[in-house]
């Protein structure tokens, strides 16, 4: 049963395929479901990048960070050993891996004159900021936010991750436009629709399909096609995947399978 500006309507079908992302037609029809971290993004464009003399500028300024640079980033974020994942792997990486020694030192700059904020909270848990670096490639930069701790069924939180994302990409160009060479005549062309979930909710199934399984390459009699993406050895991806429990007539697609977040790239949901 669907609503639509022409009113209330009722479809039939043998099978129904949920590709919702968050398993939504599966959850109504009162299938056991579970959460997990939906990892969101919103992701940007800068265009009218001078590539060449970004990538100059940087490797002539390219000497390491001194030890209060450290200190700052905890001052800001928190104490490294006590960060969670994936923040303990993002906030160390920012100091010099995932971005440039010469762009962190224009960051706290920016920061400490209160022109760029690194981190933004939510409650309890929501966490984000722009943790993955300026990503410039034949002059367009593709910066972007990275969410965590929100509940991608809150209507309310779903809407602060993506205008906060806005507001901060939006302030993260205005730092590049006036403090990185290469820079100075960037655009903001275009900010993604909407916010991007990788995971957040997902069928449950007997037995379970787990990371160990899929990383370690676990072979399955009902398979519909093999995965060997980030995996240590290729993973058959069983039909029984894509089956929802006290459901008939529905298959789910996409990371709302019984993998989730593992089995969410997007040749392996084409295949689906």
């Amino acid at each position: 049963i669907v609503e639509s500006p022409q009113g209330r309507h009722a479809i039939a079908g043998k099978v129904f395929i949920d590709g919702t992302g968050l398993g939504d037609v599966a959850a109504k029809s009162g299938a056991p479901m579970a959460r997990e971290e939906p990892f969101m993004s919103v992701q940007a464009f800068v265009g009218n990048v001078d590539e060449h003399k970004y990538t100059q500028w940087v490797h002539d300024h390219n000497e390491p960070l001194d030890a209060s640079y450290r200190k700052w980033m905890e001052r800001l974020v928190g104490p490294f050993g006590e960060l969670h994942y994936p923040w303990d792997q993002w906030w160390p990486e920012y100091l010099g891996k995932r971005m440039p020694p010469a762009v962190v030192r224009k960051v706290r700059e920016a920061q400490e004159k209160g022109e760029l904020t690194i981190v933004y909270h939510r409650g309890k848990g929501g966490e984000m900021g722009i943790v993955e670096g300026i990503k410039a490639n034949i002059d367009v930069a593709m910066p972007r936010t990275y969410i965590t701790g929100i509940d991608p069924l809150n209507a309310d939180d779903v809407s602060w991750a993506e205008a906060t994302s806005r507001i901060a990409l939006m302030e993260f160009q205005r730092f590049l436009q006036k403090y990185i060479p290469g820079f100075e005549k960037s655009v903001l062309e275009r900010v993604a629709d909407t916010v991007s979930l990788r995971g957040g909710r997902h069928i449950e199934i007997d037995p379970p399909i787990t990371v160990e399984q899929i990383q370690h390459g676990q072979k399955n009699a009902d398979c519909i096609y093999v995965s060997g993406h980030g995996n240590k050895k290729d993973f058959e991806v069983p039909f029984r995947a894509l089956v929802p429990k006290n459901v008939d007539n529905l298959l789910v697609v996409g990371k709302a399978t019984a993998g989730g977040v593992a089995l969410r790239q997007a040749h392996g949901v084409m295949i689906q």
